[in-house]
């Protein structure tokens, strides 16, 4: 029997779409149930070890070192920080405000307007905390004034923002009070990286969880 082909996708009928994604997601399935029978689990590499050390950071310096951040942002923002921007010899490119995904669980949110981002750090927490915390912001973020999150993480396991399709940013380094101050050098990266996250996200502050 002869079967029909779609020459291409502009081409096809919303019905032969919905088809062609059904179709698609059933081969998805089928591989990747093909993978978890016939691959041993030692065959797949989930890990791989670092080129160089990651920073350690004890949270007394890590809290510092985010309120500078904010506080930097916020003198950007103020009428003095336009002043002096104004004074450079060369104007800075703006950063437009990026809009995340929503999430999954409050996906209508794509087309909503006016929405604010907000800014969560979790560092120093573990999967299990991660998860904890990311539940309690998407259930309030389904029950109160609506806003989109972001996350912030020192933790390579990404499963719970991958899977509800939540934004991030992951930053390299290990929460360790034992820790001493901070090498001057990764500090100004730090805070650099932290500005630049503020401005993106269009915020001048972030909740600690």
């Amino acid at each position: 029997m002869a079967t029909k082909l779609v020459p291409s996708i502009k081409d096809a009928s919303p019905g032969e779409l919905v088809r062609l994604v059904e179709d698609q997601h059933r081969r998805l399935r089928l591989v990747r149930s093909q993978l978890v029978e016939e691959v041993p689990v030692d065959a797949i590499v989930e890990t791989f070890p670092a080129r160089c050390a990651k920073p350690h950071l004890g949270r007394a310096a890590l809290a510092r070192l985010l309120e500078e951040a904010q506080r930097r942002r916020e003198l950007d923002e103020s009428a003095l920080g336009a002043a002096i921007r104004a004074a450079w010899p060369e104007r800075r490119p703006d950063i437009p405000v990026l809009r995340p995904s929503p999430g999954l669980g409050a996906y209508a949110l794509r087309s909503v307007a006016g929405v604010p981002n907000i800014v969560f750090a979790l560092f120093g927490k573990d999967r299990g905390e991660a998860e904890a915390a990311v539940d309690r912001v998407v259930t309030e973020q389904r029950t109160g004034e609506p806003f989109i999150p972001i996350f912030l993480i020192n933790d390579n396991d990404f499963t719970v923002f991958r899977d509800q399709k939540l934004a991030f940013e992951y930053f390299p380094f290990v929460c360790d009070d034992r820790a001493g101050p901070p090498e001057p050098r990764w500090a100004a990266y730090f805070l650099d990286t932290l500005a630049l996250t503020l401005r993106r996200w269009g915020v001048c502050r972030i909740v600690s969880l």
